[in-house]
């Protein structure tokens, strides 16, 4: 075996609780014990600071960061592949991050091997499996570990035989202290992310509270961080009589203690790999409520003997009552539990099976530099992989819309899925602008879609106004699109007419479509119909509409508007001073109003006399 070998390890790393940033955390120590010269590659996607790179970074481990957060991913992959270049480890860990996957388009050639980890049963690692273990020879991964025996077996049965494999969980230290009974309090915790795809907090967050106004023994607390903690708290704060608490975020080093003070752990996950969690609460002694899952549980949780599971939600109270009903059973399962973990989780033990997997690979290094491309070569790459994907998830719309050279149909699917996020749609949305890939037909087809939910087809729609990319054909058709709302239309009408980017034609058939749907019969809505008039070139009427408008107003931005609109009128009549006095009178109702100013002083210059 030889001595030392150097392994760069990467990961996304935000601030929350993560499986795998408390993997790192607590391996990265062990196997540098092991022959093992661990560096860390953060992939960072947001503005916070990563607790874990930190910790790694204040025990000796040299950490580097890729802030990636507005980066086009080929320039990401760049980054990676210089990186690399630059540190020539021996093996890499790209766990699951998905530029540095790509990046073995150029490290494979060189005979850098990597790993891909599999820590999860959702279709992102189905879809990363498929794509770097039988996909493109030319980015295949060396290696594959998977966290759960499922998950193993999955892999095995779809892994060329030139893939060497590993099944081995995140593993954790197995603690002397255990979990206690208490005759008095039956305390019920959870540990992890609080979202909702996979971890089903707020189902969760619901259930428990529910529980507990109903059974004074039992106290909750839930620990973690993620996108739903406002919305926890806020439903926390909305009932009385519960006892139910949240207790923040945990730090790697603070799980255990706090796991310890606790008679049972709650996963009530849609779909794992095999959590972190369920291990360090297993390897304290305590029972595990979990809802019964393909992956990760199977063997692990057995029903009333390490734990108790859950064939439906409703289960949950019957759960607790039988777990804190009698001490001598609640002992029995707790000692089944912390002895299955010793035996299958004990984190030294996966130290030296994680050394003997790296050095099994490192032997297949060979001493070619990596060649660093340049964008356009990244980005041709890219772009053709992406379109691989058949959907794609928040994640990798995100990512998609970085280094897409076009916008891919997985994005427009995306956006058009009502089951995602409205900030993670606009995000993706935002960044085709920014990068100048969402134009065209692409654009098209999201601003005429009456499919398309009516607040996010009005937000792109004003983008692609303020951003001169509607274009006069386009907006030919939406003016006479009714699904598309009547306000936005009349809007976009004038915003392309002052941007002079209408013909006079389009915008008098424009305004005359608008006039024909035109309905209400308030000051506001008189005062844009009068506006639709001056557009359609109706001066008489337009001019009898202003003044009934004024009729009805004493003051304000309305009568303001009107004056300047009139101005604008008898300028086109070549009523010069017409246009003058309605003008003052505008400035004299509102003298912050920018377009009458500078519309009076173009006049002036045109006739001194005013």
């Amino acid at each position: 075996m030889p001595t030392r070998i150097r392994v760069a390890f990467c990961h996304y790393g935000g601030n929350a609780i993560s499986g795998p940033a408390s993997w790192l955390v607590r391996m990265l120590p062990r196997l540098r014990a092991l022959d093992i010269d661990p560096f860390v590659i953060r992939y960072a996607t947001g503005d916070e600071p990563s607790l874990a790179t930190q910790r790694l970074a204040d025990s000796g481990i040299d950490t580097y960061e890729i802030q990636a957060r507005g980066l086009a991913i080929e320039v990401g992959v760049q980054q990676v592949l210089q990186l690399l270049a630059e540190r020539a480890p021996n093996v890499v860990v790209a766990d699951h991050v998905l530029p540095v996957m790509l990046a073995a388009y150029w490290t494979r050639p060189a005979g850098m091997p990597m790993i891909l980890t599999v820590r999860s049963d959702d279709d992102w690692y189905r879809r990363l499996r498929s794509e770097f273990l039988i996909g493109n020879p030319q980015c295949r991964m060396h290696g594959v570990v998977a966290v759960s025996d499922e998950l193993a077996n999955d892999v095995a049965s779809m892994s060329p035989d030139d893939i060497a494999t590993m099944q081995c969980p995140s593993s954790v230290p197995i603690p002397q202290d255990t979990a206690q009974w208490d005759d008095d309090t039956f305390h019920l915790v959870y540990v992890g992310r609080l979202e909702s795809r996979q971890k089903r907090i707020l189902d969760l967050t619901r259930a428990l509270i529910e529980a507990s106004i109903s059974r004074p023994r039992l106290k909750v607390t839930l620990y973690g961080d993620g996108p739903q903690r406002d919305a926890v708290c806020a439903l926390l704060a909305a009932r009385r009589g519960h006892r139910v608490s949240y207790g923040g975020r945990l730090d790697s080093d603070r799980v255990i203690p706090a796991l310890t003070l606790a008679q049972a752990m709650v996963l009530y996950s849609a779909y794992e790999g095999l959590s972190t969690a369920l291990q360090e609460a297993m390897a304290c002694g305590l029972p595990v409520i979990s809802r019964r899952m393909r992956s990760g549980i199977a063997g692990i949780v057995e029903h009333l003997q390490t734990g108790y599971l859950l064939d439906d939600d409703a289960q949950l109270g019957a759960a607790i009552d039988r777990l804190s009903a009698d001490r001598n059973d609640w002992q029995r399962i707790a000692t089944n539990a912390r002895r299955l973990a010793a035996d299958r989780f004990a984190i030294d033990n996966a130290g030296r099976r994680w050394r003997d997997f790296l050095h099994r690979l490192a032997t297949r290094r060979r001493p070619d530099e990596i060649r660093v491309p340049d964008i356009p070569e990244i980005a041709t790459r890219l772009a053709a992989h992406c379109m691989a994907y058949a959907s794609v998830n928040a994640d990798e719309a995100r990512l998609l819309a970085g280094f897409a050279t076009h916008w891919p149909e997985p994005l427009q699917r995306f956006v058009h899925c009502e089951t995602h996020a409205w900030t993670h749609r606009w995000s993706c949305i935002q960044q085709g602008f920014e990068r100048k890939i969402l134009r065209g037909d692409a654009l098209r087809r999201l601003c005429i879609d009456d499919t398309l939910h009516i607040r996010l087809r009005s937000w792109i729609i004003r983008e692609a106004v303020d951003r001169g990319l509607l274009g006069e054909h386009l907006a030919c058709e939406m003016f006479a699109d009714a699904s598309v709302d009547w306000q936005l239309r009349r809007w976009t009408l004038y915003r392309l007419y002052e941007q002079a980017q209408l013909s006079p034609t389009t915008v008098r058939d424009a305004a005359a479509q608008l006039l024909e749907e035109w309905q209400e019969e308030d000051t506001a809505a008189l005062y844009q119909r009068a506006s639709l008039l001056e557009l359609a070139g109706s001066h008489d009427a337009a001019v009898i509409a202003f003044e009934a408008v004024l009729d009805r107003l004493d003051g304000g931005d309305f009568r303001a508007g009107c004056h300047y609109h009139l101005a604008r009128i008898a300028l086109a009549r070549e009523h010069v001073g017409d246009a003058g006095a309605h003008l003052r009178r505008c400035l004299a109702l509102c003298p912050t109003h920018q377009a009458a100013r500078s519309l009076l002083d173009t006049t002036r210059q045109a006739s001194p006399v005013l």
